[in-house]
Parts: C-alpha cells; sequence; structure tokens
C-alpha cells in the first residue's frame, strides 16, 4: 500500500501493482466470524463483573457506588479516552497486528485481576482491559469496510454489533457457570485456577481463553487492503477531485447533525450500560434469586433482546434508507429512545419476575438498536480515509456518557436515594426518566439538521 501525504496532513491511499487481492467471500465472513467471537469475548469480560456484585463486595469491602465507579467509570472514561488515538492508527496501520497486540493486552489484564486483593488493583486491571478493548471497534469497523463491498456491509455490521449481545448473555452464563464449579472444586489441582473463589476464577479462564482465540486469529487470517479510491496522489496545488471535495464539504455542512445525533444516541447508552451492569443484582436482591439463576434470566434477556435490536434495527433502517428514506435513521431512533425508556422502567418496577424480563427485553432491544445507527452510519456514510474516526467518535461519546455514567448512576440512586431490596430497580426506573427526555429533546434537534444538511454526496461517494 503506498500512501501519499499533502503538506496539511491529508493523504489518500493507493495500490501497488502487486498488492494482495481483494479477500474471497469465504475469507471475508471467516473474518467476521473471529472478528465476532472477539467482542464476544471483549463483552464477556466486561460485563463479567455485574454477576457477582455481592461476593466481590464481601470479600474487598466495597460500597454500590464504587462498584459502580468499577464497572463503569473506571472502564467507560479510559475506554472512551483510548478509542480515539487508537481508531487513528487503526486507520493508517497493520489493523491484523494491531487487533493481536489489544487482544493479547486486555486478555492478560483480565487474567491478572484474578489475583489482586484491592479495589485500587482491581481499577487497574480495569483501566488496562478499557486500553485494551477500545481498539476493537475501530479496528473492526474499519476492516468490514475492507472486507465487504459497500452495498453489502449493513448485514455483517449487524452481525459483528450483534455478537455484543451474545457476549452480554454469555457474560452471565459463563459467570454463573463458573462460579458453581469453582464451588464444587472443579479447578482443584489445575494450574493457575486451583484454590480460585468464582468471581476469580471467571475472570482467569476468560483472560486464558482471549490469548489462545487471539493468537489463533491472528494466525488464519490476512490483512485485506484498504477499499479507497486509486489515484495520484495529492500535491500541494492540485485541484481535489470534486466527487471527494463534494463529500468533505457535506460532512462538514453536516457537523451540527452528528453532535446532535451522536450526543442524543449517548444518552440512551446510559440504559445500554446502565441495565447489564444493574439488572442481573436486581433480580438478585429483589426476586431472590441466586447467582447463577440470574445469570440464565440475564443471559436471556441480553441474548433474545440484544440480538434482536442489533440485528433488525440497522437492517431495517438501510433497507429503508435504499428506498429513499433516508431521514427515516433518525427518525426511529426516536421512537426506540421512547419505548426503550418507557420500558427500562417497567423493568425495575413490575413485582412479577415474567414480567420485568419481559420489560427488560423490549428495553434491551431498544437502546442496542439505537447504538448500532451511529456505526451503521460511519459504514454507509463516511469517507474511507475517516471510517475508523467516525464510528471512534460515536464510541468515545457512548462510553464516556453512557459507561461513564449509566452504571455509577444507578448505584448512586440505589444507595443515597432509595432503600431495600426494590432500590436497584426504582434506580433504574429514575434513570430512564432522566434520559427519556434527554435523548428526545437531542434527537428531535438532530432531524431537523439532518433535514438541511445535504448528505447526497457523501452516500454517492461510497
Amino acid at each position: 500500500m503506498d500512501v501519499a501525504r499533502a503538506e496539511d496532513g491529508l493523504a489518500v491511499a493507493r495500490l501497488r501493482p502487486g498488492s494482495p487481492p481483494n479477500p474471497s467471500p469465504g475469507e471475508a465472513w471467516f473474518f467476521l466470524a473471529c472478528l465476532s467471537l472477539i467482542f464476544v469475548l471483549a463483552i464477556a469480560d466486561r460485563l463479567a463483573l455485574a454477576l457477582m456484585v455481592e461476593p466481590i463486595k464481601a470479600e474487598l469491602g466495597l460500597s454500590d457506588v464504587q462498584f459502580g465507579l468499577l464497572v463503569g467509570t473506571a472502564f467507560g472514561a479510559i475506554f472512551a479516552f483510548a478509542s480515539l488515538p487508537l481508531s487513528w492508527l487503526a486507520d493508517w496501520w497493520n489493523r491484523r497486528l494491531l487487533l493481536l497486540l489489544a487482544v493479547l493486552f486486555w486478555s492478560g489484564m483480565t487474567l491478572s485481576s484474578a489475583f489482586v486483593h484491592s479495589f485500587g488493583l482491581l481499577v487497574v486491571g480495569r483501566v488496562g482491559l478499557a486500553v485494551g478493548e477500545a481498539a476493537l471497534m475501530p479496528v473492526a469497523i474499519s476492516l468490514i469496510a475492507s472486507l465487504f463491498p459497500a452495498d453489502r456491509r449493513a448485514l455483517p455490521t449487524a452481525i459483528f454489533m450483534a455478537s455484543a449481545m451474545v457476549g452480554t448473555a454469555m457474560a452471565y452464563v459463563i459467570a454463573g457457570l463458573i462460579t458453581t464449579l469453582a464451588g464444587a472444586g472443579a479447578f482443584a489441582g489445575l494450574p493457575l485456577l486451583s484454590g480460585l473463589s468464582g468471581w476469580r476464577a471467571t475472570l482467569a479462564v476468560l483472560g486464558l481463553v482471549g490469548i489462545v482465540l487471539a493468537l489463533t486469529t491472528f494466525a488464519l487470517t490476512r490483512e485485506p487492503p484498504r477499499q479507497r479510491r486509486a489515484g495520484p496522489a495529492f500535491r500541494t496545488g492540485d485541484p481535489i477531485d470534486p466527487e471527494i471535495g463534494g463529500a468533505f464539504g457535506s460532512m462538514r455542512r453536516g457537523v451540527p447533525f452528528f453532535a446532535l445525533f451522536f450526543f442524543g444516541c449517548s444518552a440512551t447508552a446510559m440504559l445500554s450500560y446502565g441495565i447489564p451492569a444493574w439488572y442481573p443484582t436486581h433480580l438478585i436482591r429483589f426476586f431472590g434469586h441466586d447467582a447463577s439463576a440470574a445469570g440464565r434470566y440475564a443471559g436471556f434477556v441480553f441474548l433474545v433482546g440484544g440480538i434482536g435490536g442489533s440485528l433488525l434495527v440497522p437492517a431495517t433502517v438501510q433497507w429503508l434508507m435504499r428506498r429513499g428514506r433516508r431521514h427515516v435513521l433518525v427518525t426511529i431512533a426516536i421512537l426506540l429512545a421512547l419505548v426503550g425508556s418507557a420500558a427500562s422502567y417497567l423493568a425495575g418496577a413490575v413485582t412479577d419476575v415474567a414480567g420485568s424480563i419481559a420489560a427488560a427485553i423490549a428495553a434491551i432491544f431498544c437502546v442496542n438498536g439505537i447504538g448500532t445507527l451511529p456505526h451503521l452510519l460511519a459504514v454507509v456514510a463516511a469517507p474511507a480515509l475517516f471510517r475508523g474516526r467516525v464510528s471512534a467518535t460515536a464510541l468515545f461519546l457512548a462510553n464516556l456518557i453512557g459507561f461513564g455514567c449509566g452504571p455509577v448512576l444507578v448505584a448512586w440512586f440505589a444507595e443515597h436515594i432509595f432503600a431495600g431490596p426494590h432500590a436497584i430497580g426504582r434506580a433504574l426506573g429514575m434513570l430512564a426518566m432522566f434520559v427519556a427526555p434527554t435523548a428526545l429533546f437531542l434527537m428531535g434537534a438532530a432531524r431537523i439538521a439532518y433535514r438541511r444538511a445535504d448528505f447526497s454526496r457523501i452516500y454517492a461517494t461510497n
């Protein structure tokens, strides 16, 4: 790959003669499967602690707010800021090698977290996990754009995003299973695992699996060529290709839309991260389930609601956009924000476990469907040179606001405003009451800005 740079820092890539050929459909789908498995692992590493609130609090002497900081702010804020330089690296460096190093690093931090004995060291482990995982999304979005043609990227993107919900479900199921096995002495005599408590054994197993998966993926895949416009390099004084120039001009005119829409989606991300962090604890404290049963129920919620929203929402949006209804993306986001907030409130308010689970499924369907839309926008609309960074910008805001604030706000509401076994449920409801008007206002303003911006050239150049 030959990269020519202009004096203003822009660059255009062109394929040299003899560059690797485009991946075959089989190679593309295999690489996507590997990326999806890695995403499953990443989410499991991220959320496994949520099922083990009580034993971790008891062993390390933590409060709910400290645990909220651990699973939310300590991860989300670092993740958000680390994603920016790593997204730039994903746009310019070897993505396959970056993926290997990132997965090895975060898996090593997960493994090491199994052996800490203080809140501070566990925070260090979560920070390391966040730094490693921050590379995954921009690398994957950039790879998907290189692996699949522009008119066939919606399904691969949806499958990749849906794998996050598989990871969410598997996090609870795996954590419950390993906790049960550890309690029964199943790991006695095994290196690293022998004598570990349930939550420690869970982290150790996930870390070891990640190391194996990283090495296997690197060995069985190859770096695909970047899908950028071929042509002569930019030189000082050269006219810019009018088609590319039109795309950048449209992007600049669309800045108000992108800002409002990304902030609106980030508001709903407080629910999409707050619910997974605390809903299993609500099942344990309010409905009296043990960790294994709560893991199965929570896994079912996030498997059904998460995969449904992550697959159906972007597929439906792009199907409608192909038929000329490009504004429908924002309209659907508004509807999902309204329904998702109401369902989130009900998930914590109803006193029947079946009703709570049904409401939680609806909530997760809606808020995770919204979460796919900024990344779909990056794939179908952003110029190739900036896809990783556009996706990373959305990810930055979602993690800084959603992951950084959602779990800790639920914990603060539960600890300082409510009391008793229903505190977590009522705290989830209060968070939903805050999210709904905020998201609706921002998305409504984004819809107006969308109609004012000319996006026709952006779609035309991709």
